[in-house]
């Protein structure tokens, strides 16, 4: 999700309700420069002192990202292309935690289909223990230090895909 808000109790017990219904949901932190351990959906993990959900997050601290407890995980949001409204062919490019969440998102999937993950608690541990610790630069006290990573090293690196 790639929204921020207020804290409501709604939308944090929807989060809760979609994970016991093995529902992984990964939401950006916000763009701030602010603790989100206040913010909705974000604060989810701490109301119910869970450790389930990744936040995205952006490396770059010049973005503003939003920092806390909250955050589980960094992931880039820096020069983000994605598709856009107004024509079937428009892209556009942005910054910002929006464009780190779907990144985490993706990295989930692809866990769970690699490695036949078939739980939110059992894909939010791997994405851990495969994150790479202490490289994001400005990391505010109280915030994880955990860049996200794919795990895979030169060695077993897929081919380029040429048409």
């Amino acid at each position: 999700m790639s929204l921020v808000g207020d804290p409501s109790d709604t939308f944090d017990d929807a989060i809760e309700e979609a994970f016991k219904q093995g529902i992984l949901t990964v939401v950006a932190s916000g763009n701030d420069n602010k603790d989100c351990s206040n913010l909705s959906p974000a604060r989810a993990a701490i109301r119910y002192n869970r450790d389930r959900w990744y936040w995205g997050t952006s490396s770059n601290s010049t973005i503003g990202s939003n920092y806390g407890a909250p955050v589980d995980i960094h992931a880039s949001g820096a020069e983000i292309v994605s598709t856009f409204i107004g024509d079937p062919d428009a892209a556009e490019t942005f910054d910002g935690t929006s464009g780190a969440a779907p990144l985490v998102s993706g990295l989930a999937l692809y866990l769970m289909v690699l490695e036949n993950i078939t739980t939110p608690a059992a894909v939010t541990n791997r994405i851990k223990d495969l994150g790479t610790k202490n490289v994001v630069n400005e990391s505010p006290a109280g915030t994880v230090n955990l860049l996200a990573f794919n795990g895979i090293d030169s060695a077993t690196k897929p081919k380029p895909y040429s048409h």
